[in-house]
């Protein structure tokens, strides 16, 4: 089920809604949330329920098979064992095909691979419980119970795809006694932080996945080619951004405050910024749980070896992102290109901030157009082509894309880095008739929007 769903806006998010807060159903907060979103996880595919019960039952077995030892040699054992089990679940089902596809092409064995679905969300609640586990091992938080692990994991609004939360910003929160009243005010900005994240979707994200429908195929233009990547480059931050904050949407409805994914990212003059502001939680984790123990397992911290931990943090996030070379290679840029701001940094060099924020967005698009290709050689044919690299002078200076997706891509981008973002909008929000009035118009627009083509599924999702 869909976020921008009819069904899940006009049926199960009321009805659930409705239950939890008239308390007719007498069970606990975190036992009700289990339930709705075990149902919502059934939902989407039965078969993986399964796989998801247990991967919450292992890891909740090993954090307190992990507390209850006192020898640091043996906790960490158990660390080592959590950190192996999940990490070899998710390579199971993302990366197997991946890993068996370059053997063969390498050795020209070919090797039967059974066909695989992996759970949905299983890239998100992996990480979730790897955090999980490592922070029981740094006795940053006690064990939970196994209600409390269920409840954290598998709630519905952040299990498919994010935001990346920690348990000890969440669980404290589930426990709370006042965490099924009612709170208009709370409702108020929550209906309208969900209405902004369905308008990204379906008004923009969903509409800017067409441009460049109309181009002639094999066709390879300059100005096209580089209308295309940047409507990629609006269409997955819309996309990706619109889920964010139905997602914290949902969550507020339920009285949970869950983290921001994002802070005008667009906005950046470099691509250190840039992480900063894009997915701040998958940023987070990769700076807390991979750059930090990877520069920590040096005696000496250096910049060569910050420099190297950075590429090597960056290339695992690429490969998170799935078992593509193109994702490989773009990750592994963006690790070069953190590591040359640090360089740059370190020797206190400054551009000004034009030219700083040109070279971020080039650089930022050429990385797309590698996080969109479905190889490697259309990746490289597409960065020849923004660069005019083997086209002559007609293919240069001629585009054929239509008037109204120049104007999406035009006030896309203009939203992005001039527009205030989600989270500035809803802290100036105030319930009022006019308040009401805008938020009743956005809701229509995009209900119009929905209503027109079929659901699409949020880009991150398949991650």
């Amino acid at each position: 089920m869909l976020f921008n769903s009819f069904p899940f806006i006009f049926i199960f998010l009321p009805v659930v809604l409705l239950l939890y807060y008239s308390r007719i159903d007498r069970l606990s907060p975190k036992v009700f949330i289990i339930v709705v979103s075990l149902a919502f996880y059934v939902i989407a595919g039965i078969g993986a329920l399964p796989l998801l019960l247990a991967s919450i039952i292992f890891n909740w077995l090993l954090a307190r098979g992990m507390r209850t030892q006192s020898d640091p040699v043996r906790r960490k054992r158990w660390l080592v064992a959590g950190l192996v089990g999940n990490v070899a679940f998710l390579g199971w089902f993302k990366y197997l095909g991946f890993i068996v596809w370059n053997i063969a092409a390498i050795t020209g064995i070919q090797i039967a691979v059974p066909a695989i679905v992996w759970p949905l969300g299983i890239s998100f609640f992996t990480l979730q419980q790897i955090m999980y586990l490592v922070d029981c091992y740094q006795e940053l938080i006690p064990a939970n119970g196994l209600v409390d692990q269920a409840a954290f994991v598998s709630f519905f609004a952040y299990i498919t795809a994010g935001p990346i939360t920690r348990s000890q910003r969440v669980v404290p929160q589930m426990q709370s006694p006042e965490i099924r009243n009612l709170n208009f005010d709370r409702m108020a900005r929550a209906i309208v932080l969900f209405l902004i994240g369905l308008a990204k979707k379906c008004v923009l994200a969903d509409n800017l996945a067409l441009v460049g429908s109309n181009i002639t195929p094999g066709k390879v233009l300059f100005l096209d080619t580089w209308f295309v990547v940047i409507a990629y480059a609006m269409q997955i931050y819309f996309d990706f951004s619109g889920y964010s904050d139905m997602a914290k949407a949902v969550a507020l409805m339920f009285n949970l405050e869950i983290p921001s994914n994002f802070n005008t990212p667009y906005r950046a003059l470099s691509v250190t910024e840039f992480w900063q502001r894009w997915h701040i939680t998958l940023t987070r984790f990769i700076t807390t749980y991979l750059y930090t123990p990877i520069v920590r397992s040096f005696r000496k911290v250096t910049l060569g070896i910050s420099v190297a931990a950075t590429i090597i943090a960056m290339f695992i996030c690429g490969l998170w992102h799935g078992g593509a070379w193109t994702y490989i290679i773009w990750g592994t840029l963006h690790g070069v290109a953190l590591a040359f701001n640090q360089v740059w940094k370190r020797y206190k060099l400054r551009a000004p901030d034009a030219v700083a924020w040109v070279f971020t967005f080039v650089f930022l698009n050429v990385g797309f157009a590698f996080f969109r290709a479905p190889d490697v050689p259309s990746a490289l044919t597409t960065v020849g082509a923004m660069f005019g690299w083997g086209l002559n002078g007609g293919a240069l200076l001629r585009f054929e894309m239509l008037p109204r997706d120049l104007a999406l891509i035009f006030l896309s981008l203009g939203l992005a880095c001039f527009g205030k973002n989600s989270d500035e909008l809803t802290s100036e929000f105030t319930p009022s008739w006019r308040s009401a009035i805008a938020a009743t118009a956005l809701g229509l627009i995009s209900l119009l929007y929905l209503n027109s083509t079929l659901s699409k599924v949020f880009i991150y999702r398949d991650f």
